[in-house]
């Protein structure tokens, strides 16, 4: 995982880099760095992500979900604090993102069925 150990799948994707002599994928190569401290929390986002609502759109990480999670865990004082606010940050910029990428989606979607709808359809004899 980014700034901490390699996940095992990202493990492998570098291994058989490294033995095809290729550089690692764009998501390796440029994956952020975690300070110190902070893989805590970075987990947690990734333990916690499953638990949005889901419809047309996503929501954010329910707030009972990380009271769940810090109680599981012993977080408690500054550091439940601390998690309530670095898991709201980055699930703010996950839906930001995720939200972004479907617009483009659906723009690029969008833009193709006007240039069909452009086109003349053949006639048929």
């Amino acid at each position: 995982m980014h700034g901490l150990t390699l996940a095992p799948t990202q493990k492998k994707i570098m291994d058989e880099c490294i033995r095809r002599g290729k550089p690692p994928p764009d998501s390796i190569q440029n994956a952020p760095e975690l300070n110190p401290g902070l893989g805590l929390y970075y987990i947690a986002f990734l333990d916690l992500t499953g638990c949005r609502q889901l419809g047309e759109s996503i929501g954010p990480i329910d707030w009972l979900a990380v009271d769940r999670y810090c109680t599981r865990y012993n977080i408690e004082g500054e550091q439940y604090e601390d998690m309530h606010y670095y898991l709201g940050k980055m699930d703010l910029a996950f839906m930001e993102h995720y939200r972004d990428k479907r617009k483009a989606e659906h723009d690029a979607a969008t833009r193709r069925i006007k240039s069909q709808a452009k086109r003349p359809h053949p006639r048929k004899r």
